[in-house]
């Protein structure tokens, strides 16, 4: 028994002792980063035309080439997609005339034979009636989200591929596209050195409320010209023979902020590209989502349906 005290006792002044030096030592860091200001003032983007949505870039015979073969590739898969979207228009109106046919065709029998039918019939009728009714209604609706799910998903490769277009000088919208992922990779990558040197083991984003609250606004008007670009602030240098001026360097960095400024603010057609991306999750770095174990947890407790839990917690987690 004595024995047991003082292995207990022991294992307190341990535990004690432990958790007094991880105190000390700053305990577990959370830290916090606003992706989407680091994102827009990265270097990378000094290149960047909001006007032409694009980079400046200066290319060779061949890679001149090889943009107008992804530029004609790419007005090709426009036409596709153009033809794909009316073929699932024209099912989805086919797919309302059949419905409205058999509804029509449904309700016509029933009204036809309730006046023949005795009592117990005529009930046993509405109860056939509503049961083949409420099934064509099923069947009607899923055979619409599956097409209109065909429909969003041609709309969306299409109206990407249309809202970029492709300038002399200027990176193509793929290239485009993966510039920006470079760019969100690197933001990443350094997030990761400065959280490691201070022992922070979660970094948050801060910039994702943001992004909510300007998709609420939708204040933004599309439109983002050059002058008010990152490229206009770095590319602006002052002149030497002002330097002696306190006025003018005064003024000088006065124009830098309120560049600075208006760019951060105005620019939100640019991440506008990166929905559902890194810029709008909450953690940036390390972290665990429990979302999906614990709607996993709650579903299996109150014994619904596993295969439409799963796709709930699926469309959850991906929203």
């Amino acid at each position: 028994m004595k024995n047991s005290c003082r292995i207990l006792s022991l294992l307190i002044l341990f535990v004690l002792f432990t958790s007094s030096l991880y105190a000390q030592r700053g305990g577990a860091y959370i830290g916090k980063i606003d992706v989407r200001t680091v994102f827009l003032l990265h270097p990378s983007m000094i290149s960047y035309s909001p006007e032409k949505q694009a980079f400046r870039v200066t290319r060779d015979a061949v890679a001149q080439q090889k943009a107008k073969q992804e530029a004609g590739s790419n007005q090709e898969e426009v036409r596709r997609l153009n033809a794909l979207m009316k073929s699932i228009n024209a099912k989805i109106t086919e797919e309302e005339k059949k419905y409205q046919k058999k509804v029509s065709a449904l309700y016509d029998k029933y009204m036809e034979n309730i006046s023949k039918l005795a009592t117990g019939e005529a009930g046993m009728n509405r109860v056939t009636y509503k049961m083949e009714s409420g099934n064509a209604e099923v069947s009607h609706n899923a055979k619409l989200t599956a097409l209109y799910a065909q429909y969003s998903d041609a709309e969306e490769k299409f109206l990407k591929l249309t809202q970029f277009g492709f300038s002399e000088g200027y990176t193509t919208p793929d290239e485009t596209e993966k510039r920006f992922i470079a760019i969100l990779n690197e933001i990443k990558t350094y997030a990761q050195r400065a959280a490691d040197q201070k022992g922070v083991s979660i970094v948050l984003n801060t910039s994702y409320k943001r992004a909510m609250v300007a998709d609420s606004n939708n204040s933004s008007s599309g439109y983002v010209p050059d002058e008010m670009a990152l490229g206009a602030i770095f590319n602006t240098n002052f002149p030497p023979e002002l330097s002696r001026d306190e006025a003018a360097v005064a003024g000088y960095y006065t124009n830098v902020t309120t560049l600075t400024q208006n760019w951060l603010k105005n620019c939100d057609p640019i991440v506008g590209r990166f929905k559902n991306s890194m810029l709008e999750n909450d953690v940036f770095i390390g972290g665990v989502d429990l979302t999906a174990d614990v709607l996993s947890a709650l579903f299996k407790a109150y014994k619904l349906d596993p295969n439409i839990s799963n796709a709930v917690i699926k469309a959850a987690v991906t929203y």
